[in-house]
């Protein structure tokens, strides 16, 4: 509960003890704490307490960028490192359709070529492994 007695966490613990007639219940006041540090509280409780239920995610996208802006050290939110990184991340949208398919270049990068001790094929980028390999297997050939 924040000095101005709002709620800031512990909104179902506040609905529970209404449905259970519960009229008072314990609280921790969050004397002296910055805007930021009450923010910050309400992520990390919510994280720490997660059993299914789901963020908005926009929303809390917006909500770690804002306490990252402020300079607030995001690791204190309860959220580790490379989610955090993937919740911060710009999301775009592509240039192109996902399912366009690129014409054929005119003149491609890579060729084909068979190998004769297997019969298949195989790109340019293998053509010098394809080599060493085709010594290899016509050597092992003669000696059948």
């Amino acid at each position: 509960m924040g000095e101005d007695g709002g709620l800031i966490a512990g909104h179902a613990r506040v609905l529970a003890a209404r449905q259970l007639g519960i009229a008072e219940i314990p609280v921790m006041v969050a004397a002296g704490w910055s805007e930021a540090q009450k923010r910050a509280y309400v992520l990390a409780d919510n994280q720490l307490a997660i059993t299914g239920s789901g963020w908005d995610p926009e929303l809390l996208r917006l909500e770690l960028g804002e306490l990252k802006l402020s300079g607030f050290d995001l690791s204190l939110t309860g959220f580790g490192e490379l989610e955090l990184k993937d919740l911060l991340a710009e999301r775009t949208e592509g240039l192109t359709d996902p399912d366009d398919v690129p014409a054929v270049p005119e003149h491609p990068v890579s060729q084909t070529a068979i190998c004769g001790c297997s019969g298949g094929i195989v790109s340019s980028a293998a053509t010098a492994q394809w080599r060493r390999t085709s010594s290899a297997c016509s050597a092992a050939a003669s000696r059948t």
